[in-house]
């Protein structure tokens, strides 16, 4: 299936990335793929264990530029409730971006009482605070579940729908 290929490409690209420094291009799965998995409510199910989500590595992606630049990447991997679990790649600026649309949604004093953005570090490649950067956003990601009926807002569906070749795509909508 298309979410075992893209596993397959993380992983694939991960051990790459530890014998030498590597690029790579990564598509996420369709919006279809994911909605059959779905990240609508479940009855009876309490929102606080909806999903888990872990962080364990960067992955440098193409960017596309004729003179061959890159940006750093998270991979993500997703565990529903259910057990069922997808991967996909986001960029530290589409983090932010969400924390902003959660703060407008919920309020400020709501959202970081929840959950906290790590600080941006730029052109920081430490292996430490990447690590460290890898858990917070994992922490952000899984904090959310604090928040009421979170899972069923547009613009966090999108979140986990899109990937980081979608970035500045997202409507600003609640």
């Amino acid at each position: 299936s298309m979410l075992m290929l893209l596993k397959l490409m993380i992983l694939t690209a991960i051990a790459g990335k530890k014998k030498q420094n590597s690029v790579i291009q990564i598509s996420t799965p369709s919006k279809r793929q994911l909605s059959s998995m779905g990240s609508q409510s479940f009855p009876g199910v309490q929102q606080k264990s909806f999903y888990e989500f872990s962080i364990l590595e960067t992955v440098p992606v193409s960017c596309g530029k004729a003179k061959g630049g890159f940006y750093t990447a998270y991979a993500i991997t997703a565990t529903r409730f259910d057990g069922k679990k997808f991967d996909f790649l986001k960029r530290y600026n589409q983090f932010y971006d969400l924390h902003g649309k959660l703060t407008k949604h919920y309020g400020h004093s709501e959202v970081d009482n929840v959950c906290r953005m790590p600080k941006k570090h730029l052109f920081n490649t430490d292996p430490v605070l990447i690590q460290k950067r890898c858990a917070k956003l994992a922490r952000f990601l899984n904090d959310l579940n604090q928040l009421p009926d979170v899972w069923s807002l547009p613009f966090v569906k999108r979140f986990l729908e899109t990937g980081v070749e979608d970035d500045g795509e997202e409507e600003d909508d609640d």
